[in-house]
């Protein structure tokens, strides 16, 4: 059986690309060594979120709580591209909330 795992992001916590880095290392990679270095780029966004779609042993759901400050904060092909590659992950159910 497949395991559900939520993560939260939350947009009051940022209000540009960097903070939106540190967010998202903190949600998605509390549970790693703190050795482990996240590249801070969309690249290795993509590759932390590609770790379980091989094994399918996870679906993820990531909450993006206050999605519109975030939306008139982050540079729009920032945003575009991070919503870009979260959905072409099939493991992954994204929700925007406000």
């Amino acid at each position: 059986m497949t395991k559900i795992i939520e993560f939260f992001i939350n947009g009051k916590n940022f209000y540009d690309i960097g903070g939106f880095y540190d967010e998202f290392e903190k949600v998605f990679l509390k549970n790693y060594p703190k050795e482990f270095k996240f590249g801070r780029n969309l690249d290795a966004l993509d590759d932390i979120l590609y770790l379980d779609e091989k094994e399918k042993k996870y679906k993820w759901v990531i909450v993006w709580k206050k999605f519109d400050k975030s939306r008139s904060e982050l540079p729009k092909d920032f945003l575009r591209n991070i919503l870009e590659i979260i959905r072409k992950h099939k493991n992954i159910k994204f929700k925007m909330e406000d």
